[in-house]
């Protein structure tokens, strides 16, 4: 037994390196050789400080909103995320002010056919920028990629309303 399993285990790291390398050369050939890939938000990269970001999300259609109650590191929009209207919460460094996360909000919604209707459309874009998602206990579905890591999860509100969070 324990052989059998020291075989399929080097069997799943095998094909984890392969698929490691197909990616890498997918990446290569798509952008470049000297270009690499981030995770990027409808093309706008998700990378380096707020002076970059900020000007690049309002190009493509988001808003900044502003308001006293703002923590240090988090910028706020409103805009369209593939369409459907959404909040964007971007994340900071407060020192470097280089972007570290991102948490796109779409929601509430108060009918399950439309909130069913748009998280299966969000998952089908993402796939198809980032590839496959896998399911977590907690019903979130995720994919950690060579270039970050990728959460789509709803909340639940009391009044039977649904949120959708993309968190990347």
């Amino acid at each position: 037994m324990k052989r059998i399993l020291a075989i399929l285990f080097t069997i799943h790291c095998l094909l984890l390196t392969v698929s490691a390398q197909l990616a890498t050369d997918t990446d290569i050939l798509y952008k470049g050789i000297t270009d690499y890939r981030c995770i990027d938000l409808m093309g706008v990269p998700l990378e380096g400080p707020d002076s970059v970001f900020v000007p690049a999300l309002e190009s493509i259609g988001f808003e900044r909103v502003i308001s006293e109650d703002d923590e240090p590191g988090d910028y706020f929009f409103r805009g369209n995320y593939y369409g459907i209207k959404a909040n964007l919460v971007v994340s900071v460094d407060e020192k470097t002010k280089l972007l570290s996360s991102a948490l796109v909000t779409s929601g509430p919604y108060r009918t399950f056919a439309l909130y069913d209707r748009n998280n299966r459309y969000f998952l089908l874009k993402l796939q198809r920028h980032y590839g496959n998602f896998d399911a977590k206990g907690d019903g979130s579905l995720h994919t950690m990629t060579n270039i970050g890591y990728i959460k789509i999860s709803n909340t639940l509100h009391e009044d039977k309303s649904r949120t959708i969070k993309v968190f990347m």
